[in-house]
């Protein structure tokens, strides 16, 4: 068994574990229940890879499962320790610790507190003024609610909040910010600023979303619109959009350093890891830009380039930092199936002489992309949302499309709008008109979507997907196609 096959079974073992300890499986159920699926993995990889060496892989396999089990439930006992140790307090000192969300009717903070031993966080919705900002030394007084044990509550867990305060009194005591910080959430603050003088608030909010991941400035109208036309994944910073980022930077730094790719892809990783950053460390903007940095990195190293397990060291890095990751963000598990769907799922379908040719514009390759994504989310989708619709396939590929031009376009607006305003408004119409057009496609798709949410649940869900397993193996090479090819 090659060593890359290796690390992604060991990868995905442990990640499993953590999911399965997040799903409330005791580690003795753990060990019953990773011995009946790696027993079943033995049987289908047995004929593939010898017994003795299958044997001893798919055990410690077994055994990195558990001990994921395990990982999640001491991650979780430290968490409720934490949590339990705001009952009845109503006084707490912290300091603001991310940008400040301005909503419609308030802000809302997140702060680390320094008036307990524990270091616990704390959300905190206030009054629109006065405005706080990062930094932010405060004093707070008021009731602290525990996280609800709902959806809500397990949001709350994923993003180590251990405790909400609505309205309480609010006072400043000063500012003991990092200065780096600091600077690039202005910047951030900047860059939406100018995309509201440039641009009407709809295209504005839009352009902020698909060039930062932000959704201050979508109404819940808004929200539920992307939803119903199955594009919302728009909104987020996804692989797609950071290759777009990675190639605008690439081409800056080659013209500044030639041939030197060492100093290119340094300057690039340095960029990129700056902008993920400047967007908050959403998780999908974490697995695409470390994806696009080991595609970088094999190129000057001349190494081959995996992408599959390009995302599942993602994956597994984000789940050492924090095992609720996987269990409950939800952006998590469709970037991660659906990249993994893609890489598996696109050479099965390319048999179908339908998509054997790429049509006018490649629509037919978008298409086969929309189509092997989301058949790889479809279950979660129906289960977390219950709002999929046959109409996003054809919604996805009449604006996937343009979004590469568009984002291109825009920092291109943004860029020149920083050195010289008149040339600005030359570009902003035509990135104007091209978000519109977006706009126009989703409100189109908003009302002629044809829903399709059957009642399913997560046994139905573990078997679709142990089906989807048996194609990709059975139809695949299980190497990943093309991962043996030298990256030129």
């Amino acid at each position: 068994m090659r060593k890359p096959d290796i690390f992604f079974l060991f990868a995905v073992s442990f990640i499993a574990g953590t999911i399965s300890g997040g799903l409330g499986i005791s580690p003795i159920f753990g060990v019953i229940f990773a011995s009946v699926i790696f027993l079943l993995l033995f049987f289908l990889l047995k004929n593939r890879f010898s017994i003795s060496v299958s044997k001893s892989v798919i055990a410690f396999a077994a055994f990195l499962f558990i001990l994921g089990n395990i990982y999640y439930g001491v991650f979780d006992w430290q968490y409720h320790l934490k949590k339990e140790s705001l009952i009845g307090k109503t006084i707490v000192e912290g300091i603001v610790i991310d940008e400040p969300r301005a909503l419609e009717d308030k802000q809302t903070l997140k702060i680390k507190t320094s008036s307990d031993e524990y270091l616990t966080r704390l959300l905190i919705s206030l009054t629109i003024q006065p405005e706080f900002s990062y930094g932010d030394k405060v004093r707070l007084e008021g009731k602290i609610e525990l996280p609800p044990s709902n959806s809500y509550g397990n949001y709350l867990a994923k993003e180590r909040i251990h405790g909400t305060m609505f309205f309480p009194e609010a006072e400043l005591l000063g500012n003991d910010g990092n200065i780096f910080w600091k600077k690039l959430y202005g910047l951030r603050s900047e860059i939406k600023s100018s995309l509201n003088n440039l641009f009407n608030r709809p295209q504005a909010a839009f352009l902020a979303g698909i060039l930062l991941g932000d959704r201050d400035q979508f109404s819940k109208n808004d929200l539920e619109k992307f939803s119903n036309a199955g594009i919302t994944h728009l909104t987020a910073l996804s692989g797609d959009h950071m290759v777009i980022i990675v190639f605008i930077t690439t081409i800056i730094f080659s013209a500044i350093f030639g041939s030197r790719k060492k100093f290119i892809f340094g300057s690039t990783f340095f960029t990129i890891g700056l902008f993920v950053a400047m967007t908050g460390f959403q998780v999908s903007a974490i697995r695409a830009a470390i994806m696009a940095s080991l595609v970088s990195l094999a190129d000057i190293s001349r190494r081959n380039y995996s992408p599959r397990n390009a995302i599942v060291l993602a994956a597994l890095l984000l789940t050492l930092f924090n095992p609720k990751i996987p269990v409950f963000d939800i952006g998590f598990q469709l970037s991660f199936l659906a990249t993994l769907s893609i890489i598996y799922l696109v050479p099965v379908l390319r048999h179908f002489k339908f998509f054997q040719k790429s049509g006018f514009l490649g629509w037919r390759d978008i298409f086969l992309i929309t189509l092997a994504a989301q058949i790889g989310v479809l279950p979660i989708i129906m289960i977390a949302f219950e709002n999929f619709s046959l109409t996003a396939f054809p919604a996805n590929i009449l604006i996937i499309i343009i979004v590469p031009i568009l984002m291109i376009l825009a920092f291109l607006t943004l860029f020149i709008y920083a050195i010289f305003l008149p040339l600005a408004l030359v570009f902003a119409p035509i990135t104007g008109f091209l978000t519109s057009y977006i706009l126009f496609i989703i409100d189109v798709f908003n009302y002629v979507r044809i829903p399709f949410n059957p009642k399913i649940g997560i046994p139905f869900a573990i078997i679709y997907y142990i089906i989807l397993i048996y194609i990709f193996i059975k139809y695949n090479s299980l190497n990943e196609p093309g991962e043996n090819k030298s990256v030129q």
